[in-house]
């Protein structure tokens, strides 16, 4: 299973046809049920084109899997519901949803500071230095409780304080 992937993989650069492609991942994930596939950022496609040919890929993946496989997608809320208006076809081959809610402040900081844990190289700190308890709410609400946005902005305001 994986030779046909790893030659795939090789062409990818020169544009793909979707059917095959779908029926290669689907032979592939079965051949290794139980399976897990995630597909992260789904939203990030930047082309309609490239969102209308990916979801061709995905409905050829989901008509040929077997039992023991779980294909999970992540997205965000306004991209999925633009997918639910536009692709009623695929998204009736969605079985479950699940939506997370908005990150609250306390989470907000929690993250953060777990996050700056990490990294840390200096003991008895606060734990959101270099960040203030006032300013993760703002960081908070720019980033509409996504984790994900959040993280990202402390980072470009952590490199650009550097």
């Amino acid at each position: 299973w994986m030779k046909p992937l790893q030659k795939l993989a090789k062409g990818m650069g020169r544009g793909y046809d979707p059917g095959v492609v779908g029926g290669l991942i689907a032979e592939a994930l079965n051949a290794q049920a139980p399976a897990f596939l995630l597909i992260n950022g789904f939203h990030k496609l930047s082309q309609v084109s490239d969102v209308d040919r990916f979801l061709t890929l995905l409905t050829v993946v989901f008509d040929r899997l077997r039992l023991g496989v779980c294909v999970m997608m992540e997205c965000d809320a306004q991209f999925f519901s633009g997918l639910t208006r536009s692709n009623q076809g695929f998204v009736a081959r969605i079985t479950r949803q699940v939506k997370l809610p908005a990150f609250n402040d306390d989470e907000a900081r929690l993250l953060l500071a777990k996050r700056l844990l990490v990294m840390r190289m200096v003991e008895d700190v606060d734990p959101l230095y270099p960040f203030t308890p006032e300013s993760v709410p703002l960081l908070n609400t720019r980033a509409r409780g996504v984790p994900q946005v959040l993280l990202q902005q402390a980072s470009m305001v952590f490199d650009d304080a550097t």
